[in-house]
């Protein structure tokens, strides 16, 4: 779900592109299942951030990809339920959450290498 925030951001970003420029920088993962909601600044209960290893936009989309290796977060196993796509490193603006269904939730270890893809309509 893009969040309020996101949907400013980005359509000042689609107005306004500048090469080079992106619209998100970092991917989050988080272990709180509770709904997304527009108002969202934040994750429910964040525990890991990777910066976006590459972004592209056409006409109709803005897409970004990751690939996490489970090993830089940990040793232990986590729960992903919620994801969200921010501008900076820490802290930042919170562009989009996204809350897996329970049938969803991922479990990752050290040994997992996880590739995201998130593509965001430019509306």
């Amino acid at each position: 779900m893009r969040t309020t925030v996101g949907k400013q951001r980005g359509a000042s970003h689609w107005a306004n592109a500048t090469p080079g420029k992106t619209l998100a920088t970092h991917v989050a993962l988080g272990s709180d299942d509770t709904e997304a909601n527009v108002s969202d600044l934040s994750l429910g209960t964040e525990f890991y951030r990777v910066a976006i290893d590459r972004s592209s936009q056409d006409d109709v989309t803005y897409r970004t990809e990751v690939v996490i290796i489970g090993s830089d977060i940990g040793d232990d196993e986590y729960t992903i339920k919620e994801l969200g796509l921010y501008d900076a490193a820490s802290g930042g603006n919170l562009i989009c959450r996204q809350v897996l269904d329970e049938d969803n939730f991922l479990t990752i270890d050290g040994t997992i290498r996880l590739a995201i893809v998130w593509g965001l309509p430019i509306t």
